[in-house]
């Protein structure tokens, strides 16, 4: 196990923003999902109870674990991968077809913690994030450890520090974007070597299009939050990342787990924490795992991530509210 720990000094701080009249899910979107035929979602929870809470695997003696991660198949596989007595819920993130903007990551924490505390009113709490949802996640424990309540795990799947690159001076943000290029066409080398032209051509597609649409929406963010217009659905996903990215971590009061891929890349980046020994005065449990930032959390590489988190999970039983484990 390949594990870097570090201890910050800066004292911890807590922030409190106003509730935020946010979009709740609709009806069908709050219902377990069972198009693929599985019958792993449990009917412990009645569909109307919860708006933002979905679960994956309802029965289980130990806490339950909170995923924040993006669209399908979301935490599917992680929860098939975990021990069986492991409740797993993910978060369904609020519908925002008609808004203007995308909820910050303090919105979004205000709007789920109370959705969590209808499943379990006390902790010890479990959350994990994957990429910059994941910081939802991070600050869902910030609001509950102020509030006087356990948080006994915090695990982040590659999630940069917002202001990581940032903090960059000029000659290390060159060697990044070289190592970038370098990592990228090694990459698409070694794809074409096994006779995988089409794989490439399609990888270069979405990458053009992916910042297509990024620039696009920096250009129109404006304009339309201005004109009290919707974020067109093509670019809600990006509006969600540059939200989030936007989000100023404040120190952490307790240890956390930062999951990290052993990407080429990512291991030739000189601060492995990735900017995060800045908000952890307690210090960080740093794991690699096979994969890449795509692939991370799903199979087969997700055995690995489960590897190195069942360890820290809590394997005590606790009380939930009615119909939950």
């Amino acid at each position: 196990m390949n594990t870097l720990c570090s201890i910050g000094g800066s004292q911890t701080t807590t922030r409190q923003s106003s509730t935020p009249s946010l979009p709740s899910a609709s009806a069908s979107e709050a219902r377990p999902d069972r198009s693929n035929g599985s019958d792993t979602v449990a009917e412990l929870q009645p569909a109307c109870k919860f708006l933002h809470l979905r679960p994956i695997r309802a029965a289980g003696s130990r806490p339950p674990l909170i995923c924040f991660f993006p669209g399908p198949p979301g935490a599917r596989d992680l929860a098939a991968a975990l021990p069986e007595d492991q409740p797993v819920y993910e978060i369904w993130w609020p519908n925002v077809d008609n808004e203007s903007r995308y909820p910050s990551v303090e919105e979004l924490a205000d709007l789920f913690v109370s959705e969590i505390r209808k499943l379990q009113p006390h902790g010890p709490f479990q959350f994990c994030g994957y990429s910059t949802f994941g910081l939802v996640a991070y600050e869902m424990g910030q609001r509950l450890l102020a509030q006087g309540e356990d948080v006994g795990f915090l695990a982040l799947f590659d999630i940069w520090h917002p202001q990581f690159l940032q903090s960059l001076t000029p000659r290390e943000m060159a060697r990044y974007r070289i190592l970038r290029v370098i990592d990228r066409l090694g990459k698409y080398r070694r794809i074409l070597m096994k006779g995988g032209a089409s794989e490439v051509a399609s990888n270069l597609a979405r990458f053009a299009f992916n910042k297509a649409k990024s620039i696009g929406w920096r250009l129109s963010q404006k304009r339309l939050s201005g004109a009290g217009r919707p974020v067109p659905k093509p670019l809600q996903i990006i509006a969600s990342i540059e939200a989030n990215k936007a989000y100023v971590p404040p120190p952490y009061p307790r240890r956390f787990i930062l999951i990290r891929t052993e990407d080429l890349l990512d291991r030739k980046l000189k601060d492995h924490a990735v900017g995060w020994n800045s908000c952890a005065p307690h210090g960080i449990d740093l794991h690699f795992v096979e994969g890449d930032h795509g692939t991370i959390k799903d199979k087969p590489c997700v055995h690995g991530l489960v590897q190195k988190i069942v360890p820290y999970l809590a394997a005590t039983q606790i009380q939930c509210s009615e119909g939950a484990p």
